[in-house]
């Protein structure tokens, strides 16, 4: 009897959490729905009321510079006399801009790309803009570029040397992607090394071959400028598909 009760309790339970589960999923589906339309709302008036500052309050502002601020008035102003035809929120394409180098500093969305807002304006082109979106304290923010660690942050040339048979390996540095191999290759790092803390990810699948090498390392100049100086390895005896994270540390 007692194990009959224990068995119902334990169903009851189980359907108990599987319920709260759906439920809790069905919140966040809505509460992102109305994030959506709330933006997509502000983001159309302030456009067509030519309101460049609702239009500028849609961007996180955070280590926004003063000369991207300038850029990006610029290029709402220029498009008031465009109208609108159709404008989404959808989900990332994979090609996003997830960074660049300008004068020695490299820039970074400033926050984490989530979605992007897709404006169709009308006229002969029927032409399309994308803008990233992130989102921060339960709101869609339009992201803009930012130096990675402030104003003055340095980056250093670096040459990415990759040997994967065996493998169809992913490698990202930063959160940009610079090689996706099954083979062997070098090349330079797209936007170099920062001084200081650098993310790298490895994403590895196993491509059934026979057989199985993987070395990956990242080198820096040195004082002749020849890409000798390594900073980092990875080469393991066996490995299993997965993602492997870690960080290199350059010093000034």
């Amino acid at each position: 009897m007692n194990k009959i009760i224990c068995i119902v309790i334990a169903v009851f339970l189980i359907n108990s959490i599987g319920c709260h589960k759906k439920s809790s999923m069905k919140s966040d589906a809505k509460k992102n729905e109305t994030m959506q339309k709330e933006f997509i709302s502000a983001f159309k008036k302030a456009h067509e009321t030519n309101n460049i500052d609702e239009l500028m309050n849609l961007i996180y502002g955070e280590n926004v510079t003063d000369e991207m601020r300038q850029l990006s008035k610029q290029y709402f102003t220029e498009n008031f006399d465009r109208k609108i035809e159709t404008i989404t929120i959808s989900s990332l394409t994979g090609e996003e801009t997830l960074g660049y180098t300008k004068e020695n500093v490299q820039y970074r969305p400033n926050l984490e790309l989530v979605a992007n807002l897709v404006v169709q304006f009308s006229g002969e082109n029927n032409s399309e803009t994308r803008y990233p979106l992130g989102i921060k304290d339960g709101k869609y923010y339009l992201t803009s570029f930012v130096p990675a660690s402030g104003q003055n942050s340095q980056v250093m040339d670096a040459m990415l040397n990759v040997t994967s048979y065996g493998y169809n390996t992913t490698i990202i540095i930063n959160g940009v992607k610079q090689s996706s191999i099954n083979g062997s290759e070098s090349m330079r790092l797209t936007n170099g090394l920062q001084i200081g803390t650098n993310q790298i990810r490895i994403e590895v699948n196993d491509a059934k071959d026979a057989i199985k090498i993987l070395d990956i390392s990242v080198k820096t100049k040195d004082s002749s400028g020849a890409f000798v100086n390594e900073v980092y390895s990875f080469k393991p005896s066996s490995v299993s598909s997965g993602v492997y994270e870690d960080t290199i540390t350059i010093n000034k």
